[in-house]
């Protein structure tokens, strides 16, 4: 604790040890944010660079900003927000400490529609901790990416229904129902129906690493 002169020179205390809190909760919000916009894209189905070539900013700010590492501009977010689709309400909206919701019910899930003939049901988002889980839904010859794709995180796969491609690099793997895939993000990948009906598979993000 220090003390200061007032206008009328007394003495006011300063209370030192509040500035931390503080500092703490614009450091969670920051990150709270950058993980709702990184969820966000990931939604979209979008990497890093498209994200900075549809809104100008650079991929090395958008990084920084998604890693809770800089806080944006108004303008910027209003930009991102454009361009992933989503409001600004939906950016800012939740609690940087908690999960989305303790219980939902099936009929609330937020279903994303990730490109042509994939569906991604979200079963659970927990910004603050960095990671979603989804149920996703590829239907015969759809694709993840045109292209291989790489963006930060990590991500495991585990079929549930059907047949599923996943390219990483340079190798190929069929997965069956009961088999799973896993690795870093920053790999380039995609992932493709290569079955007759739907495939269907659950879908762990994990962004903070």
């Amino acid at each position: 604790m220090s003390t200061s002169r007032g206008a009328n020179g007394r003495k006011d205390q300063l209370i030192d040890n509040s500035f931390p809190d503080f500092s703490q909760k614009i450091t969670d919000n920051v990150r709270f944010l950058g993980a709702k916009i990184r969820a966000a894209r990931h939604a979209k189905g979008l990497s890093i660079k498209q994200l900075s070539g549809g809104t100008g900013i650079s991929s090395a700010m958008i990084s920084l900003v998604e890693r809770g590492l800089s806080a944006p501009s108004f303008g910027t977010i209003v930009a991102i927000s454009i361009e992933l689709e989503t409001s600004l309400s939906d950016l800012f909206s939740g609690d940087p400490g908690r999960v989305s919701s303790h219980y939902e019910t099936a009929e609330s899930k937020r279903v994303v529609e990730v490109g042509p003939g994939i569906r991604r049901i979200v079963v659970l988002e927990n910004f603050a901790q960095g990671f979603t889980i989804s149920q996703d839904e590829w239907f015969p010859d759809s694709k993840t990416e045109p292209l291989l794709a790489r963006h930060q995180g990590f991500e495991v796969g585990y079929v549930l229904e059907g047949e599923l491609s996943v390219d990483i690099e340079d190798e190929s793997y069929i997965l069956k129902p009961g088999d799973t895939a896993a690795f870093p993000s920053v790999k380039l990948h995609r992932a493709h129906n290569t079955s007759a009906g739907v495939t269907r598979a659950l879908w762990f993000n994990f962004y903070n690493r």
